[in-house]
């Protein structure tokens, strides 16, 4: 299985790049999934992709619903150990917006190692081989925010979200560090692309489909 993931806040575009990729490449659901289709890249949403994927995420973007982190920090884990279970027997490529590191990254006041531990028990100890972050500027947030709706989280503002993406980069720092690497002998390092998401998108697609091989 090549494992491959965009990650970022909300609104750094990484629903838009997927979106590119399934309009661009024969992909499927893992939902419509089934054996014969060997050649079709499998694009997950996370939280999704699955029955208890998708009411998670319901729960979680839901700006009526008041939760705590660490009941969503569980939720997430719940999701993320159901889902691979699914995955871990397919052999096509396999991209997806968001992953483990968001449910790091949302999840600030539990310590960084311990939280990583726990969603790579989720994972069956998979880490996504490249991962592609979508830096968003102050401004662009700002002005991604003010025009449309926004969901539960959205709704923390953008100190929130820049704090958030500040430690989006010591995760992925991290997962660079050899003492990382060390302790997990099984995990290979990382490929890291950081782009701005403010870049045309079609600029942005293109990188990331370069990155990503296909």
């Amino acid at each position: 299985m090549k494992y491959y993931v965009i990650e970022g806040i909300d609104t750094s575009g990484k629903t838009t790049q997927c979106n590119l990729i399934k309009q661009n490449y024969p992909c499927v659901s893992l939902e419509n999934y089934k054996d014969s289709i060997k050649d079709s890249i499998i694009v997950l949403n996370e939280p999704g992709s699955t029955y208890l994927g998708n009411l998670v995420r319901k729960i979680l973007l839901d700006s009526q619903t008041q939760i705590n982190e660490k009941s969503s920090f569980l939720l997430f884990l719940a999701q993320r150990a159901e889902l691979f279970l699914q995955l871990k027997n397919i052999s096509n490529t396999i991209i997806a917006d968001r992953s483990l590191i968001s449910g790091v990254a949302y999840a600030k006041t539990i310590d960084m190692r311990e939280a990583l531990n726990l969603n790579l028990f989720a994972t069956g100890g998979i880490l996504p081989q490249k991962i592609v972050f979508l830096e968003t500027s102050k401004d662009t947030l700002k002005s991604r925010l003010n025009a449309k709706s926004l969901d539960n989280i959205e709704q923390k503002g953008i100190q929130y979200l820049l704090d958030t993406q500040s430690y989006f980069k010591e995760i992925l720092a991290y997962l660079q560090d050899e003492n990382f690497i060390e302790s997990n002998p099984n995990i290979k390092k990382p490929d890291i692309l950081t782009l701005d998401s403010a870049m045309p998108k079609e600029e942005i697609h293109k990188r990331i489909c370069s990155f990503f091989g296909i």
